[in-house]
């Protein structure tokens, strides 16, 4: 995946279902050379992609969970492993041990990862929205310059 902070115009939505290649640039733009192509496409790319945002969804929230089952499991365990030694330990050393544990941290990963995928997702449906609009405005434009012919 790539970085978080990334920008890139091509990405992978991985997710358990498998892996998806998107090329933003190639399924936003418009040729408009070609509109009745490029309108009936539109259906189907909204559909592909507000497919995999469900997918995405459905990851994040998976991610979620695990992240929260994680965080209970670690307490639990922390705190049993104080009470079998015979110590006392305070919240505040509870959640600090928590959060330096492998296992939350690869918890708080997945989960990050699956929110990008998710966002990610989002705004390419969002985009796609702007194209459908900028697709009929366009087909509006080029009928009113046929029938002033």
């Amino acid at each position: 995946m790539p970085k978080k902070n990334s920008i890139d115009r091509n990405f992978d939505v991985v997710l358990p279902e498998g892996t998806y290649h998107v090329d933003v640039e190639e399924e936003t733009s418009i040729d408009i050379s070609s509109m009745n192509d490029e309108l009936e496409k539109q259906p189907g790319k909204y559909a592909e992609f507000g497919m995999l945002y469900v997918l995405a969804r459905g990851h994040f929230a998976d991610a979620k969970r695990l992240k929260e089952v994680t965080y209970a499991e670690l307490d639990a365990k922390i705190r049993q492993e104080a009470r079998d030694a015979g110590t006392k330990i305070t919240e505040n050393a509870i959640n600090q041990e928590i959060v330096m544990r492998v296992e939350y941290d690869e918890a708080c990963t997945e989960f990050t990862d699956a929110e990008t995928q998710m966002n990610r997702l989002k705004h390419m449906c969002i985009a796609l929205d702007q194209r459908r609009e900028m697709l009929l405005a366009l087909n509006a434009n080029i009928r009113k310059e046929m029938e002033g012919i």
